[in-house]
């Protein structure tokens, strides 16, 4: 956890929490047997697709840092 805040910051080690309730939930599905209902995959798609959103704002905003116009509130 250390490793990844020095390396990344604290957004993604909070981002790839969520991901834990997915993987046990796969785990449990292919070596325990238990049942996967509707909510369980609906929530882990979201979950998914939720950090690959911020991922992807975090990689286009280090690429393309925003742009700040003249007059728009920011004091030089």
């Amino acid at each position: 956890m250390t490793w990844c805040i020095k390396l990344r910051g604290p957004l993604f080690l909070s981002m790839f929490n969520p991901v834990v309730l997915v993987v046990c939930a796969v785990l449990g599905w292919a070596f325990l047997g238990e049942k996967i209902h509707l909510g369980d995959a609906v929530g882990s798609v979201l979950i998914v697709v939720g950090l690959y959103l911020v991922l992807w704002g975090k990689a286009r905003e280090a690429r393309d840092p925003p742009h700040v116009e003249d007059g728009c509130g920011a004091s030089v």
